[in-house]
């Protein structure tokens, strides 16, 4: 007889993926189970910037409980000596402290009905006929499905996908206590720093009563980080005490192939990569994810069909293709940040456009070909947004 299983859905992983994922699962009814490692909340290193498209997912209440700041300004700055300043009158993104957004969330999904198990990671897992095993320290748990949204590092240690060839940025963030500083820029404005970091970018965010700095880049092109990091933040001249960085993968889509989801087992978030490649936003697709890989699972429990083929489908129809030109985008951005800082200055109808795909009225389509589109009438340069001739990603 086979035995029946503890619970309807497991989650491994308490972030937006997860806890969102929990949250859709346990309104409908089904017997959650939230596994997460840490103790919430937690520190978590993440610039914390929500674009607005998170409204379509998260309750009003919920976020007028977590925005710390609306953003409404976007200041680029060139190898920390020239600035370009972009404002809009509705605000493009907000900014969140992640150890609160996160623990918010997480209540929401325990409001919900869901069951949460902090202090307990995901150690293995089997795929059975009728359940998925899982092995944690505090035991082994069954569920009918199984859905890993535990990050970056999870499935780097199973070797998902750890090979040298995949796109994962790695972050460096450090908080910076605002009080004696002075950033030459209003608080709701983040900036964006080009040209300081070799294939990446530096970041200045608000973050409540303090300012979030970080540098993003590529490992298997940046040889000397710790240089590019430290020239970086001397170029912060407002600066009086220089922030002890932490470091993490950001394992961005790279348009190779993923095991979104197999025989009652589906990956959201980082774990399944779905991080856009262009500027690094993670947190609303692993929002967004979590509650389509909730849908599907619902669906397969009602009808007693273990099959989530529904949800690689869902992704290669509204969510990949985006991915796909923010890949070509980051191709020749990272590449090529002069000629980005020279359509930027040129061209101030193009800000607007990304405005636009952060409040989720516009996507990344129209921005590839307003840009390719500029690029070949100024410099003839048909090929820049095309598989570029020198390889900068594989």
């Amino acid at each position: 007889m086979t035995p029946s299983p503890d619970y309807d859905v497991i989650i491994a992983g308490a972030g937006p993926a997860g806890s969102m994922a929990a949250a859709s699962l346990s309104r409908a009814g089904w017997k959650v189970l939230l596994l997460e490692k840490k103790t919430f909340p937690r520190s978590k290193p993440c610039g914390g910037c929500l674009s607005r498209r998170v409204e379509g997912l998260l309750p009003p209440v919920l976020l007028q409980e977590v925005i710390e700041k609306e953003i409404t300004r976007v200041i680029f700055t060139f190898k920390q000596r020239e600035t370009l300043e972009f404002t809009t009158t509705q605000p493009a993104a907000y900014m969140v402290r992640r150890e609160f957004f996160d623990f918010r969330l997480a209540r929401e999904a325990r409001q919900a009905g869901a069951e949460i198990r902090f202090s307990t990671p995901l150690s293995s897992y089997e795929i059975l006929p009728e359940f998925v095993s899982v092995q944690t320290p505090a035991g082994r748990f069954k569920g009918r499905f199984l859905v890993l949204a535990s990050g970056a590092y999870f499935a780097e240690r199973l070797n998902q996908r750890a090979r040298p060839t995949s796109l994962t940025y790695q972050a460096l963030e450090g908080p910076v206590a605002s009080s004696g500083v002075s950033a030459p820029w209003p608080p709701e404005a983040v900036a964006i720093h080009l040209g300081s970091v070799a294939f990446g970018y530096g970041w200045t965010f608000p973050s409540g009563k303090r300012l979030s700095i970080g540098v993003s880049y590529w490992p298997a092109k940046e040889n000397r980080p710790r240089r590019c990091r430290d020239q970086f933040l001397r170029g912060l001249s407002f600066l009086e005490t220089r922030p002890r960085l932490k470091g993490h993968p950001i394992p961005c889509y790279d348009g190779q192939p993923v095991a979104y989801a197999q025989k009652r087992v589906l990956r959201a978030g980082d774990a399944a990569r779905l991080v856009e490649p262009f500027l690094g936003e993670g947190i609303y697709y692993a929002l967004w994810s979590g509650q389509r890989g909730a849908e599907v699972i619902s669906s397969a429990l009602q009808s007693g069909n273990p099959d989530l083929s529904a949800y690689p489908r869902a992704l290669a129809r509204e969510l990949l293709p985006e991915f796909a030109r923010a890949l070509r985008l980051a191709r020749w951005f990272y590449a090529w940040p002069g000629l980005f800082w020279w359509l930027l200055k040129k061209h101030d109808s193009i800000m607007p456009i990304y405005f636009n795909i952060l409040r989720g009225q516009e996507s990344y389509d129209r921005f590839f070909w307003e840009f390719k589109k500029k690029i070949r009438k100024y410099t003839g340069l048909r090929w820049v947004l095309g598989e570029p001739r020198r390889r900068v990603f594989p």
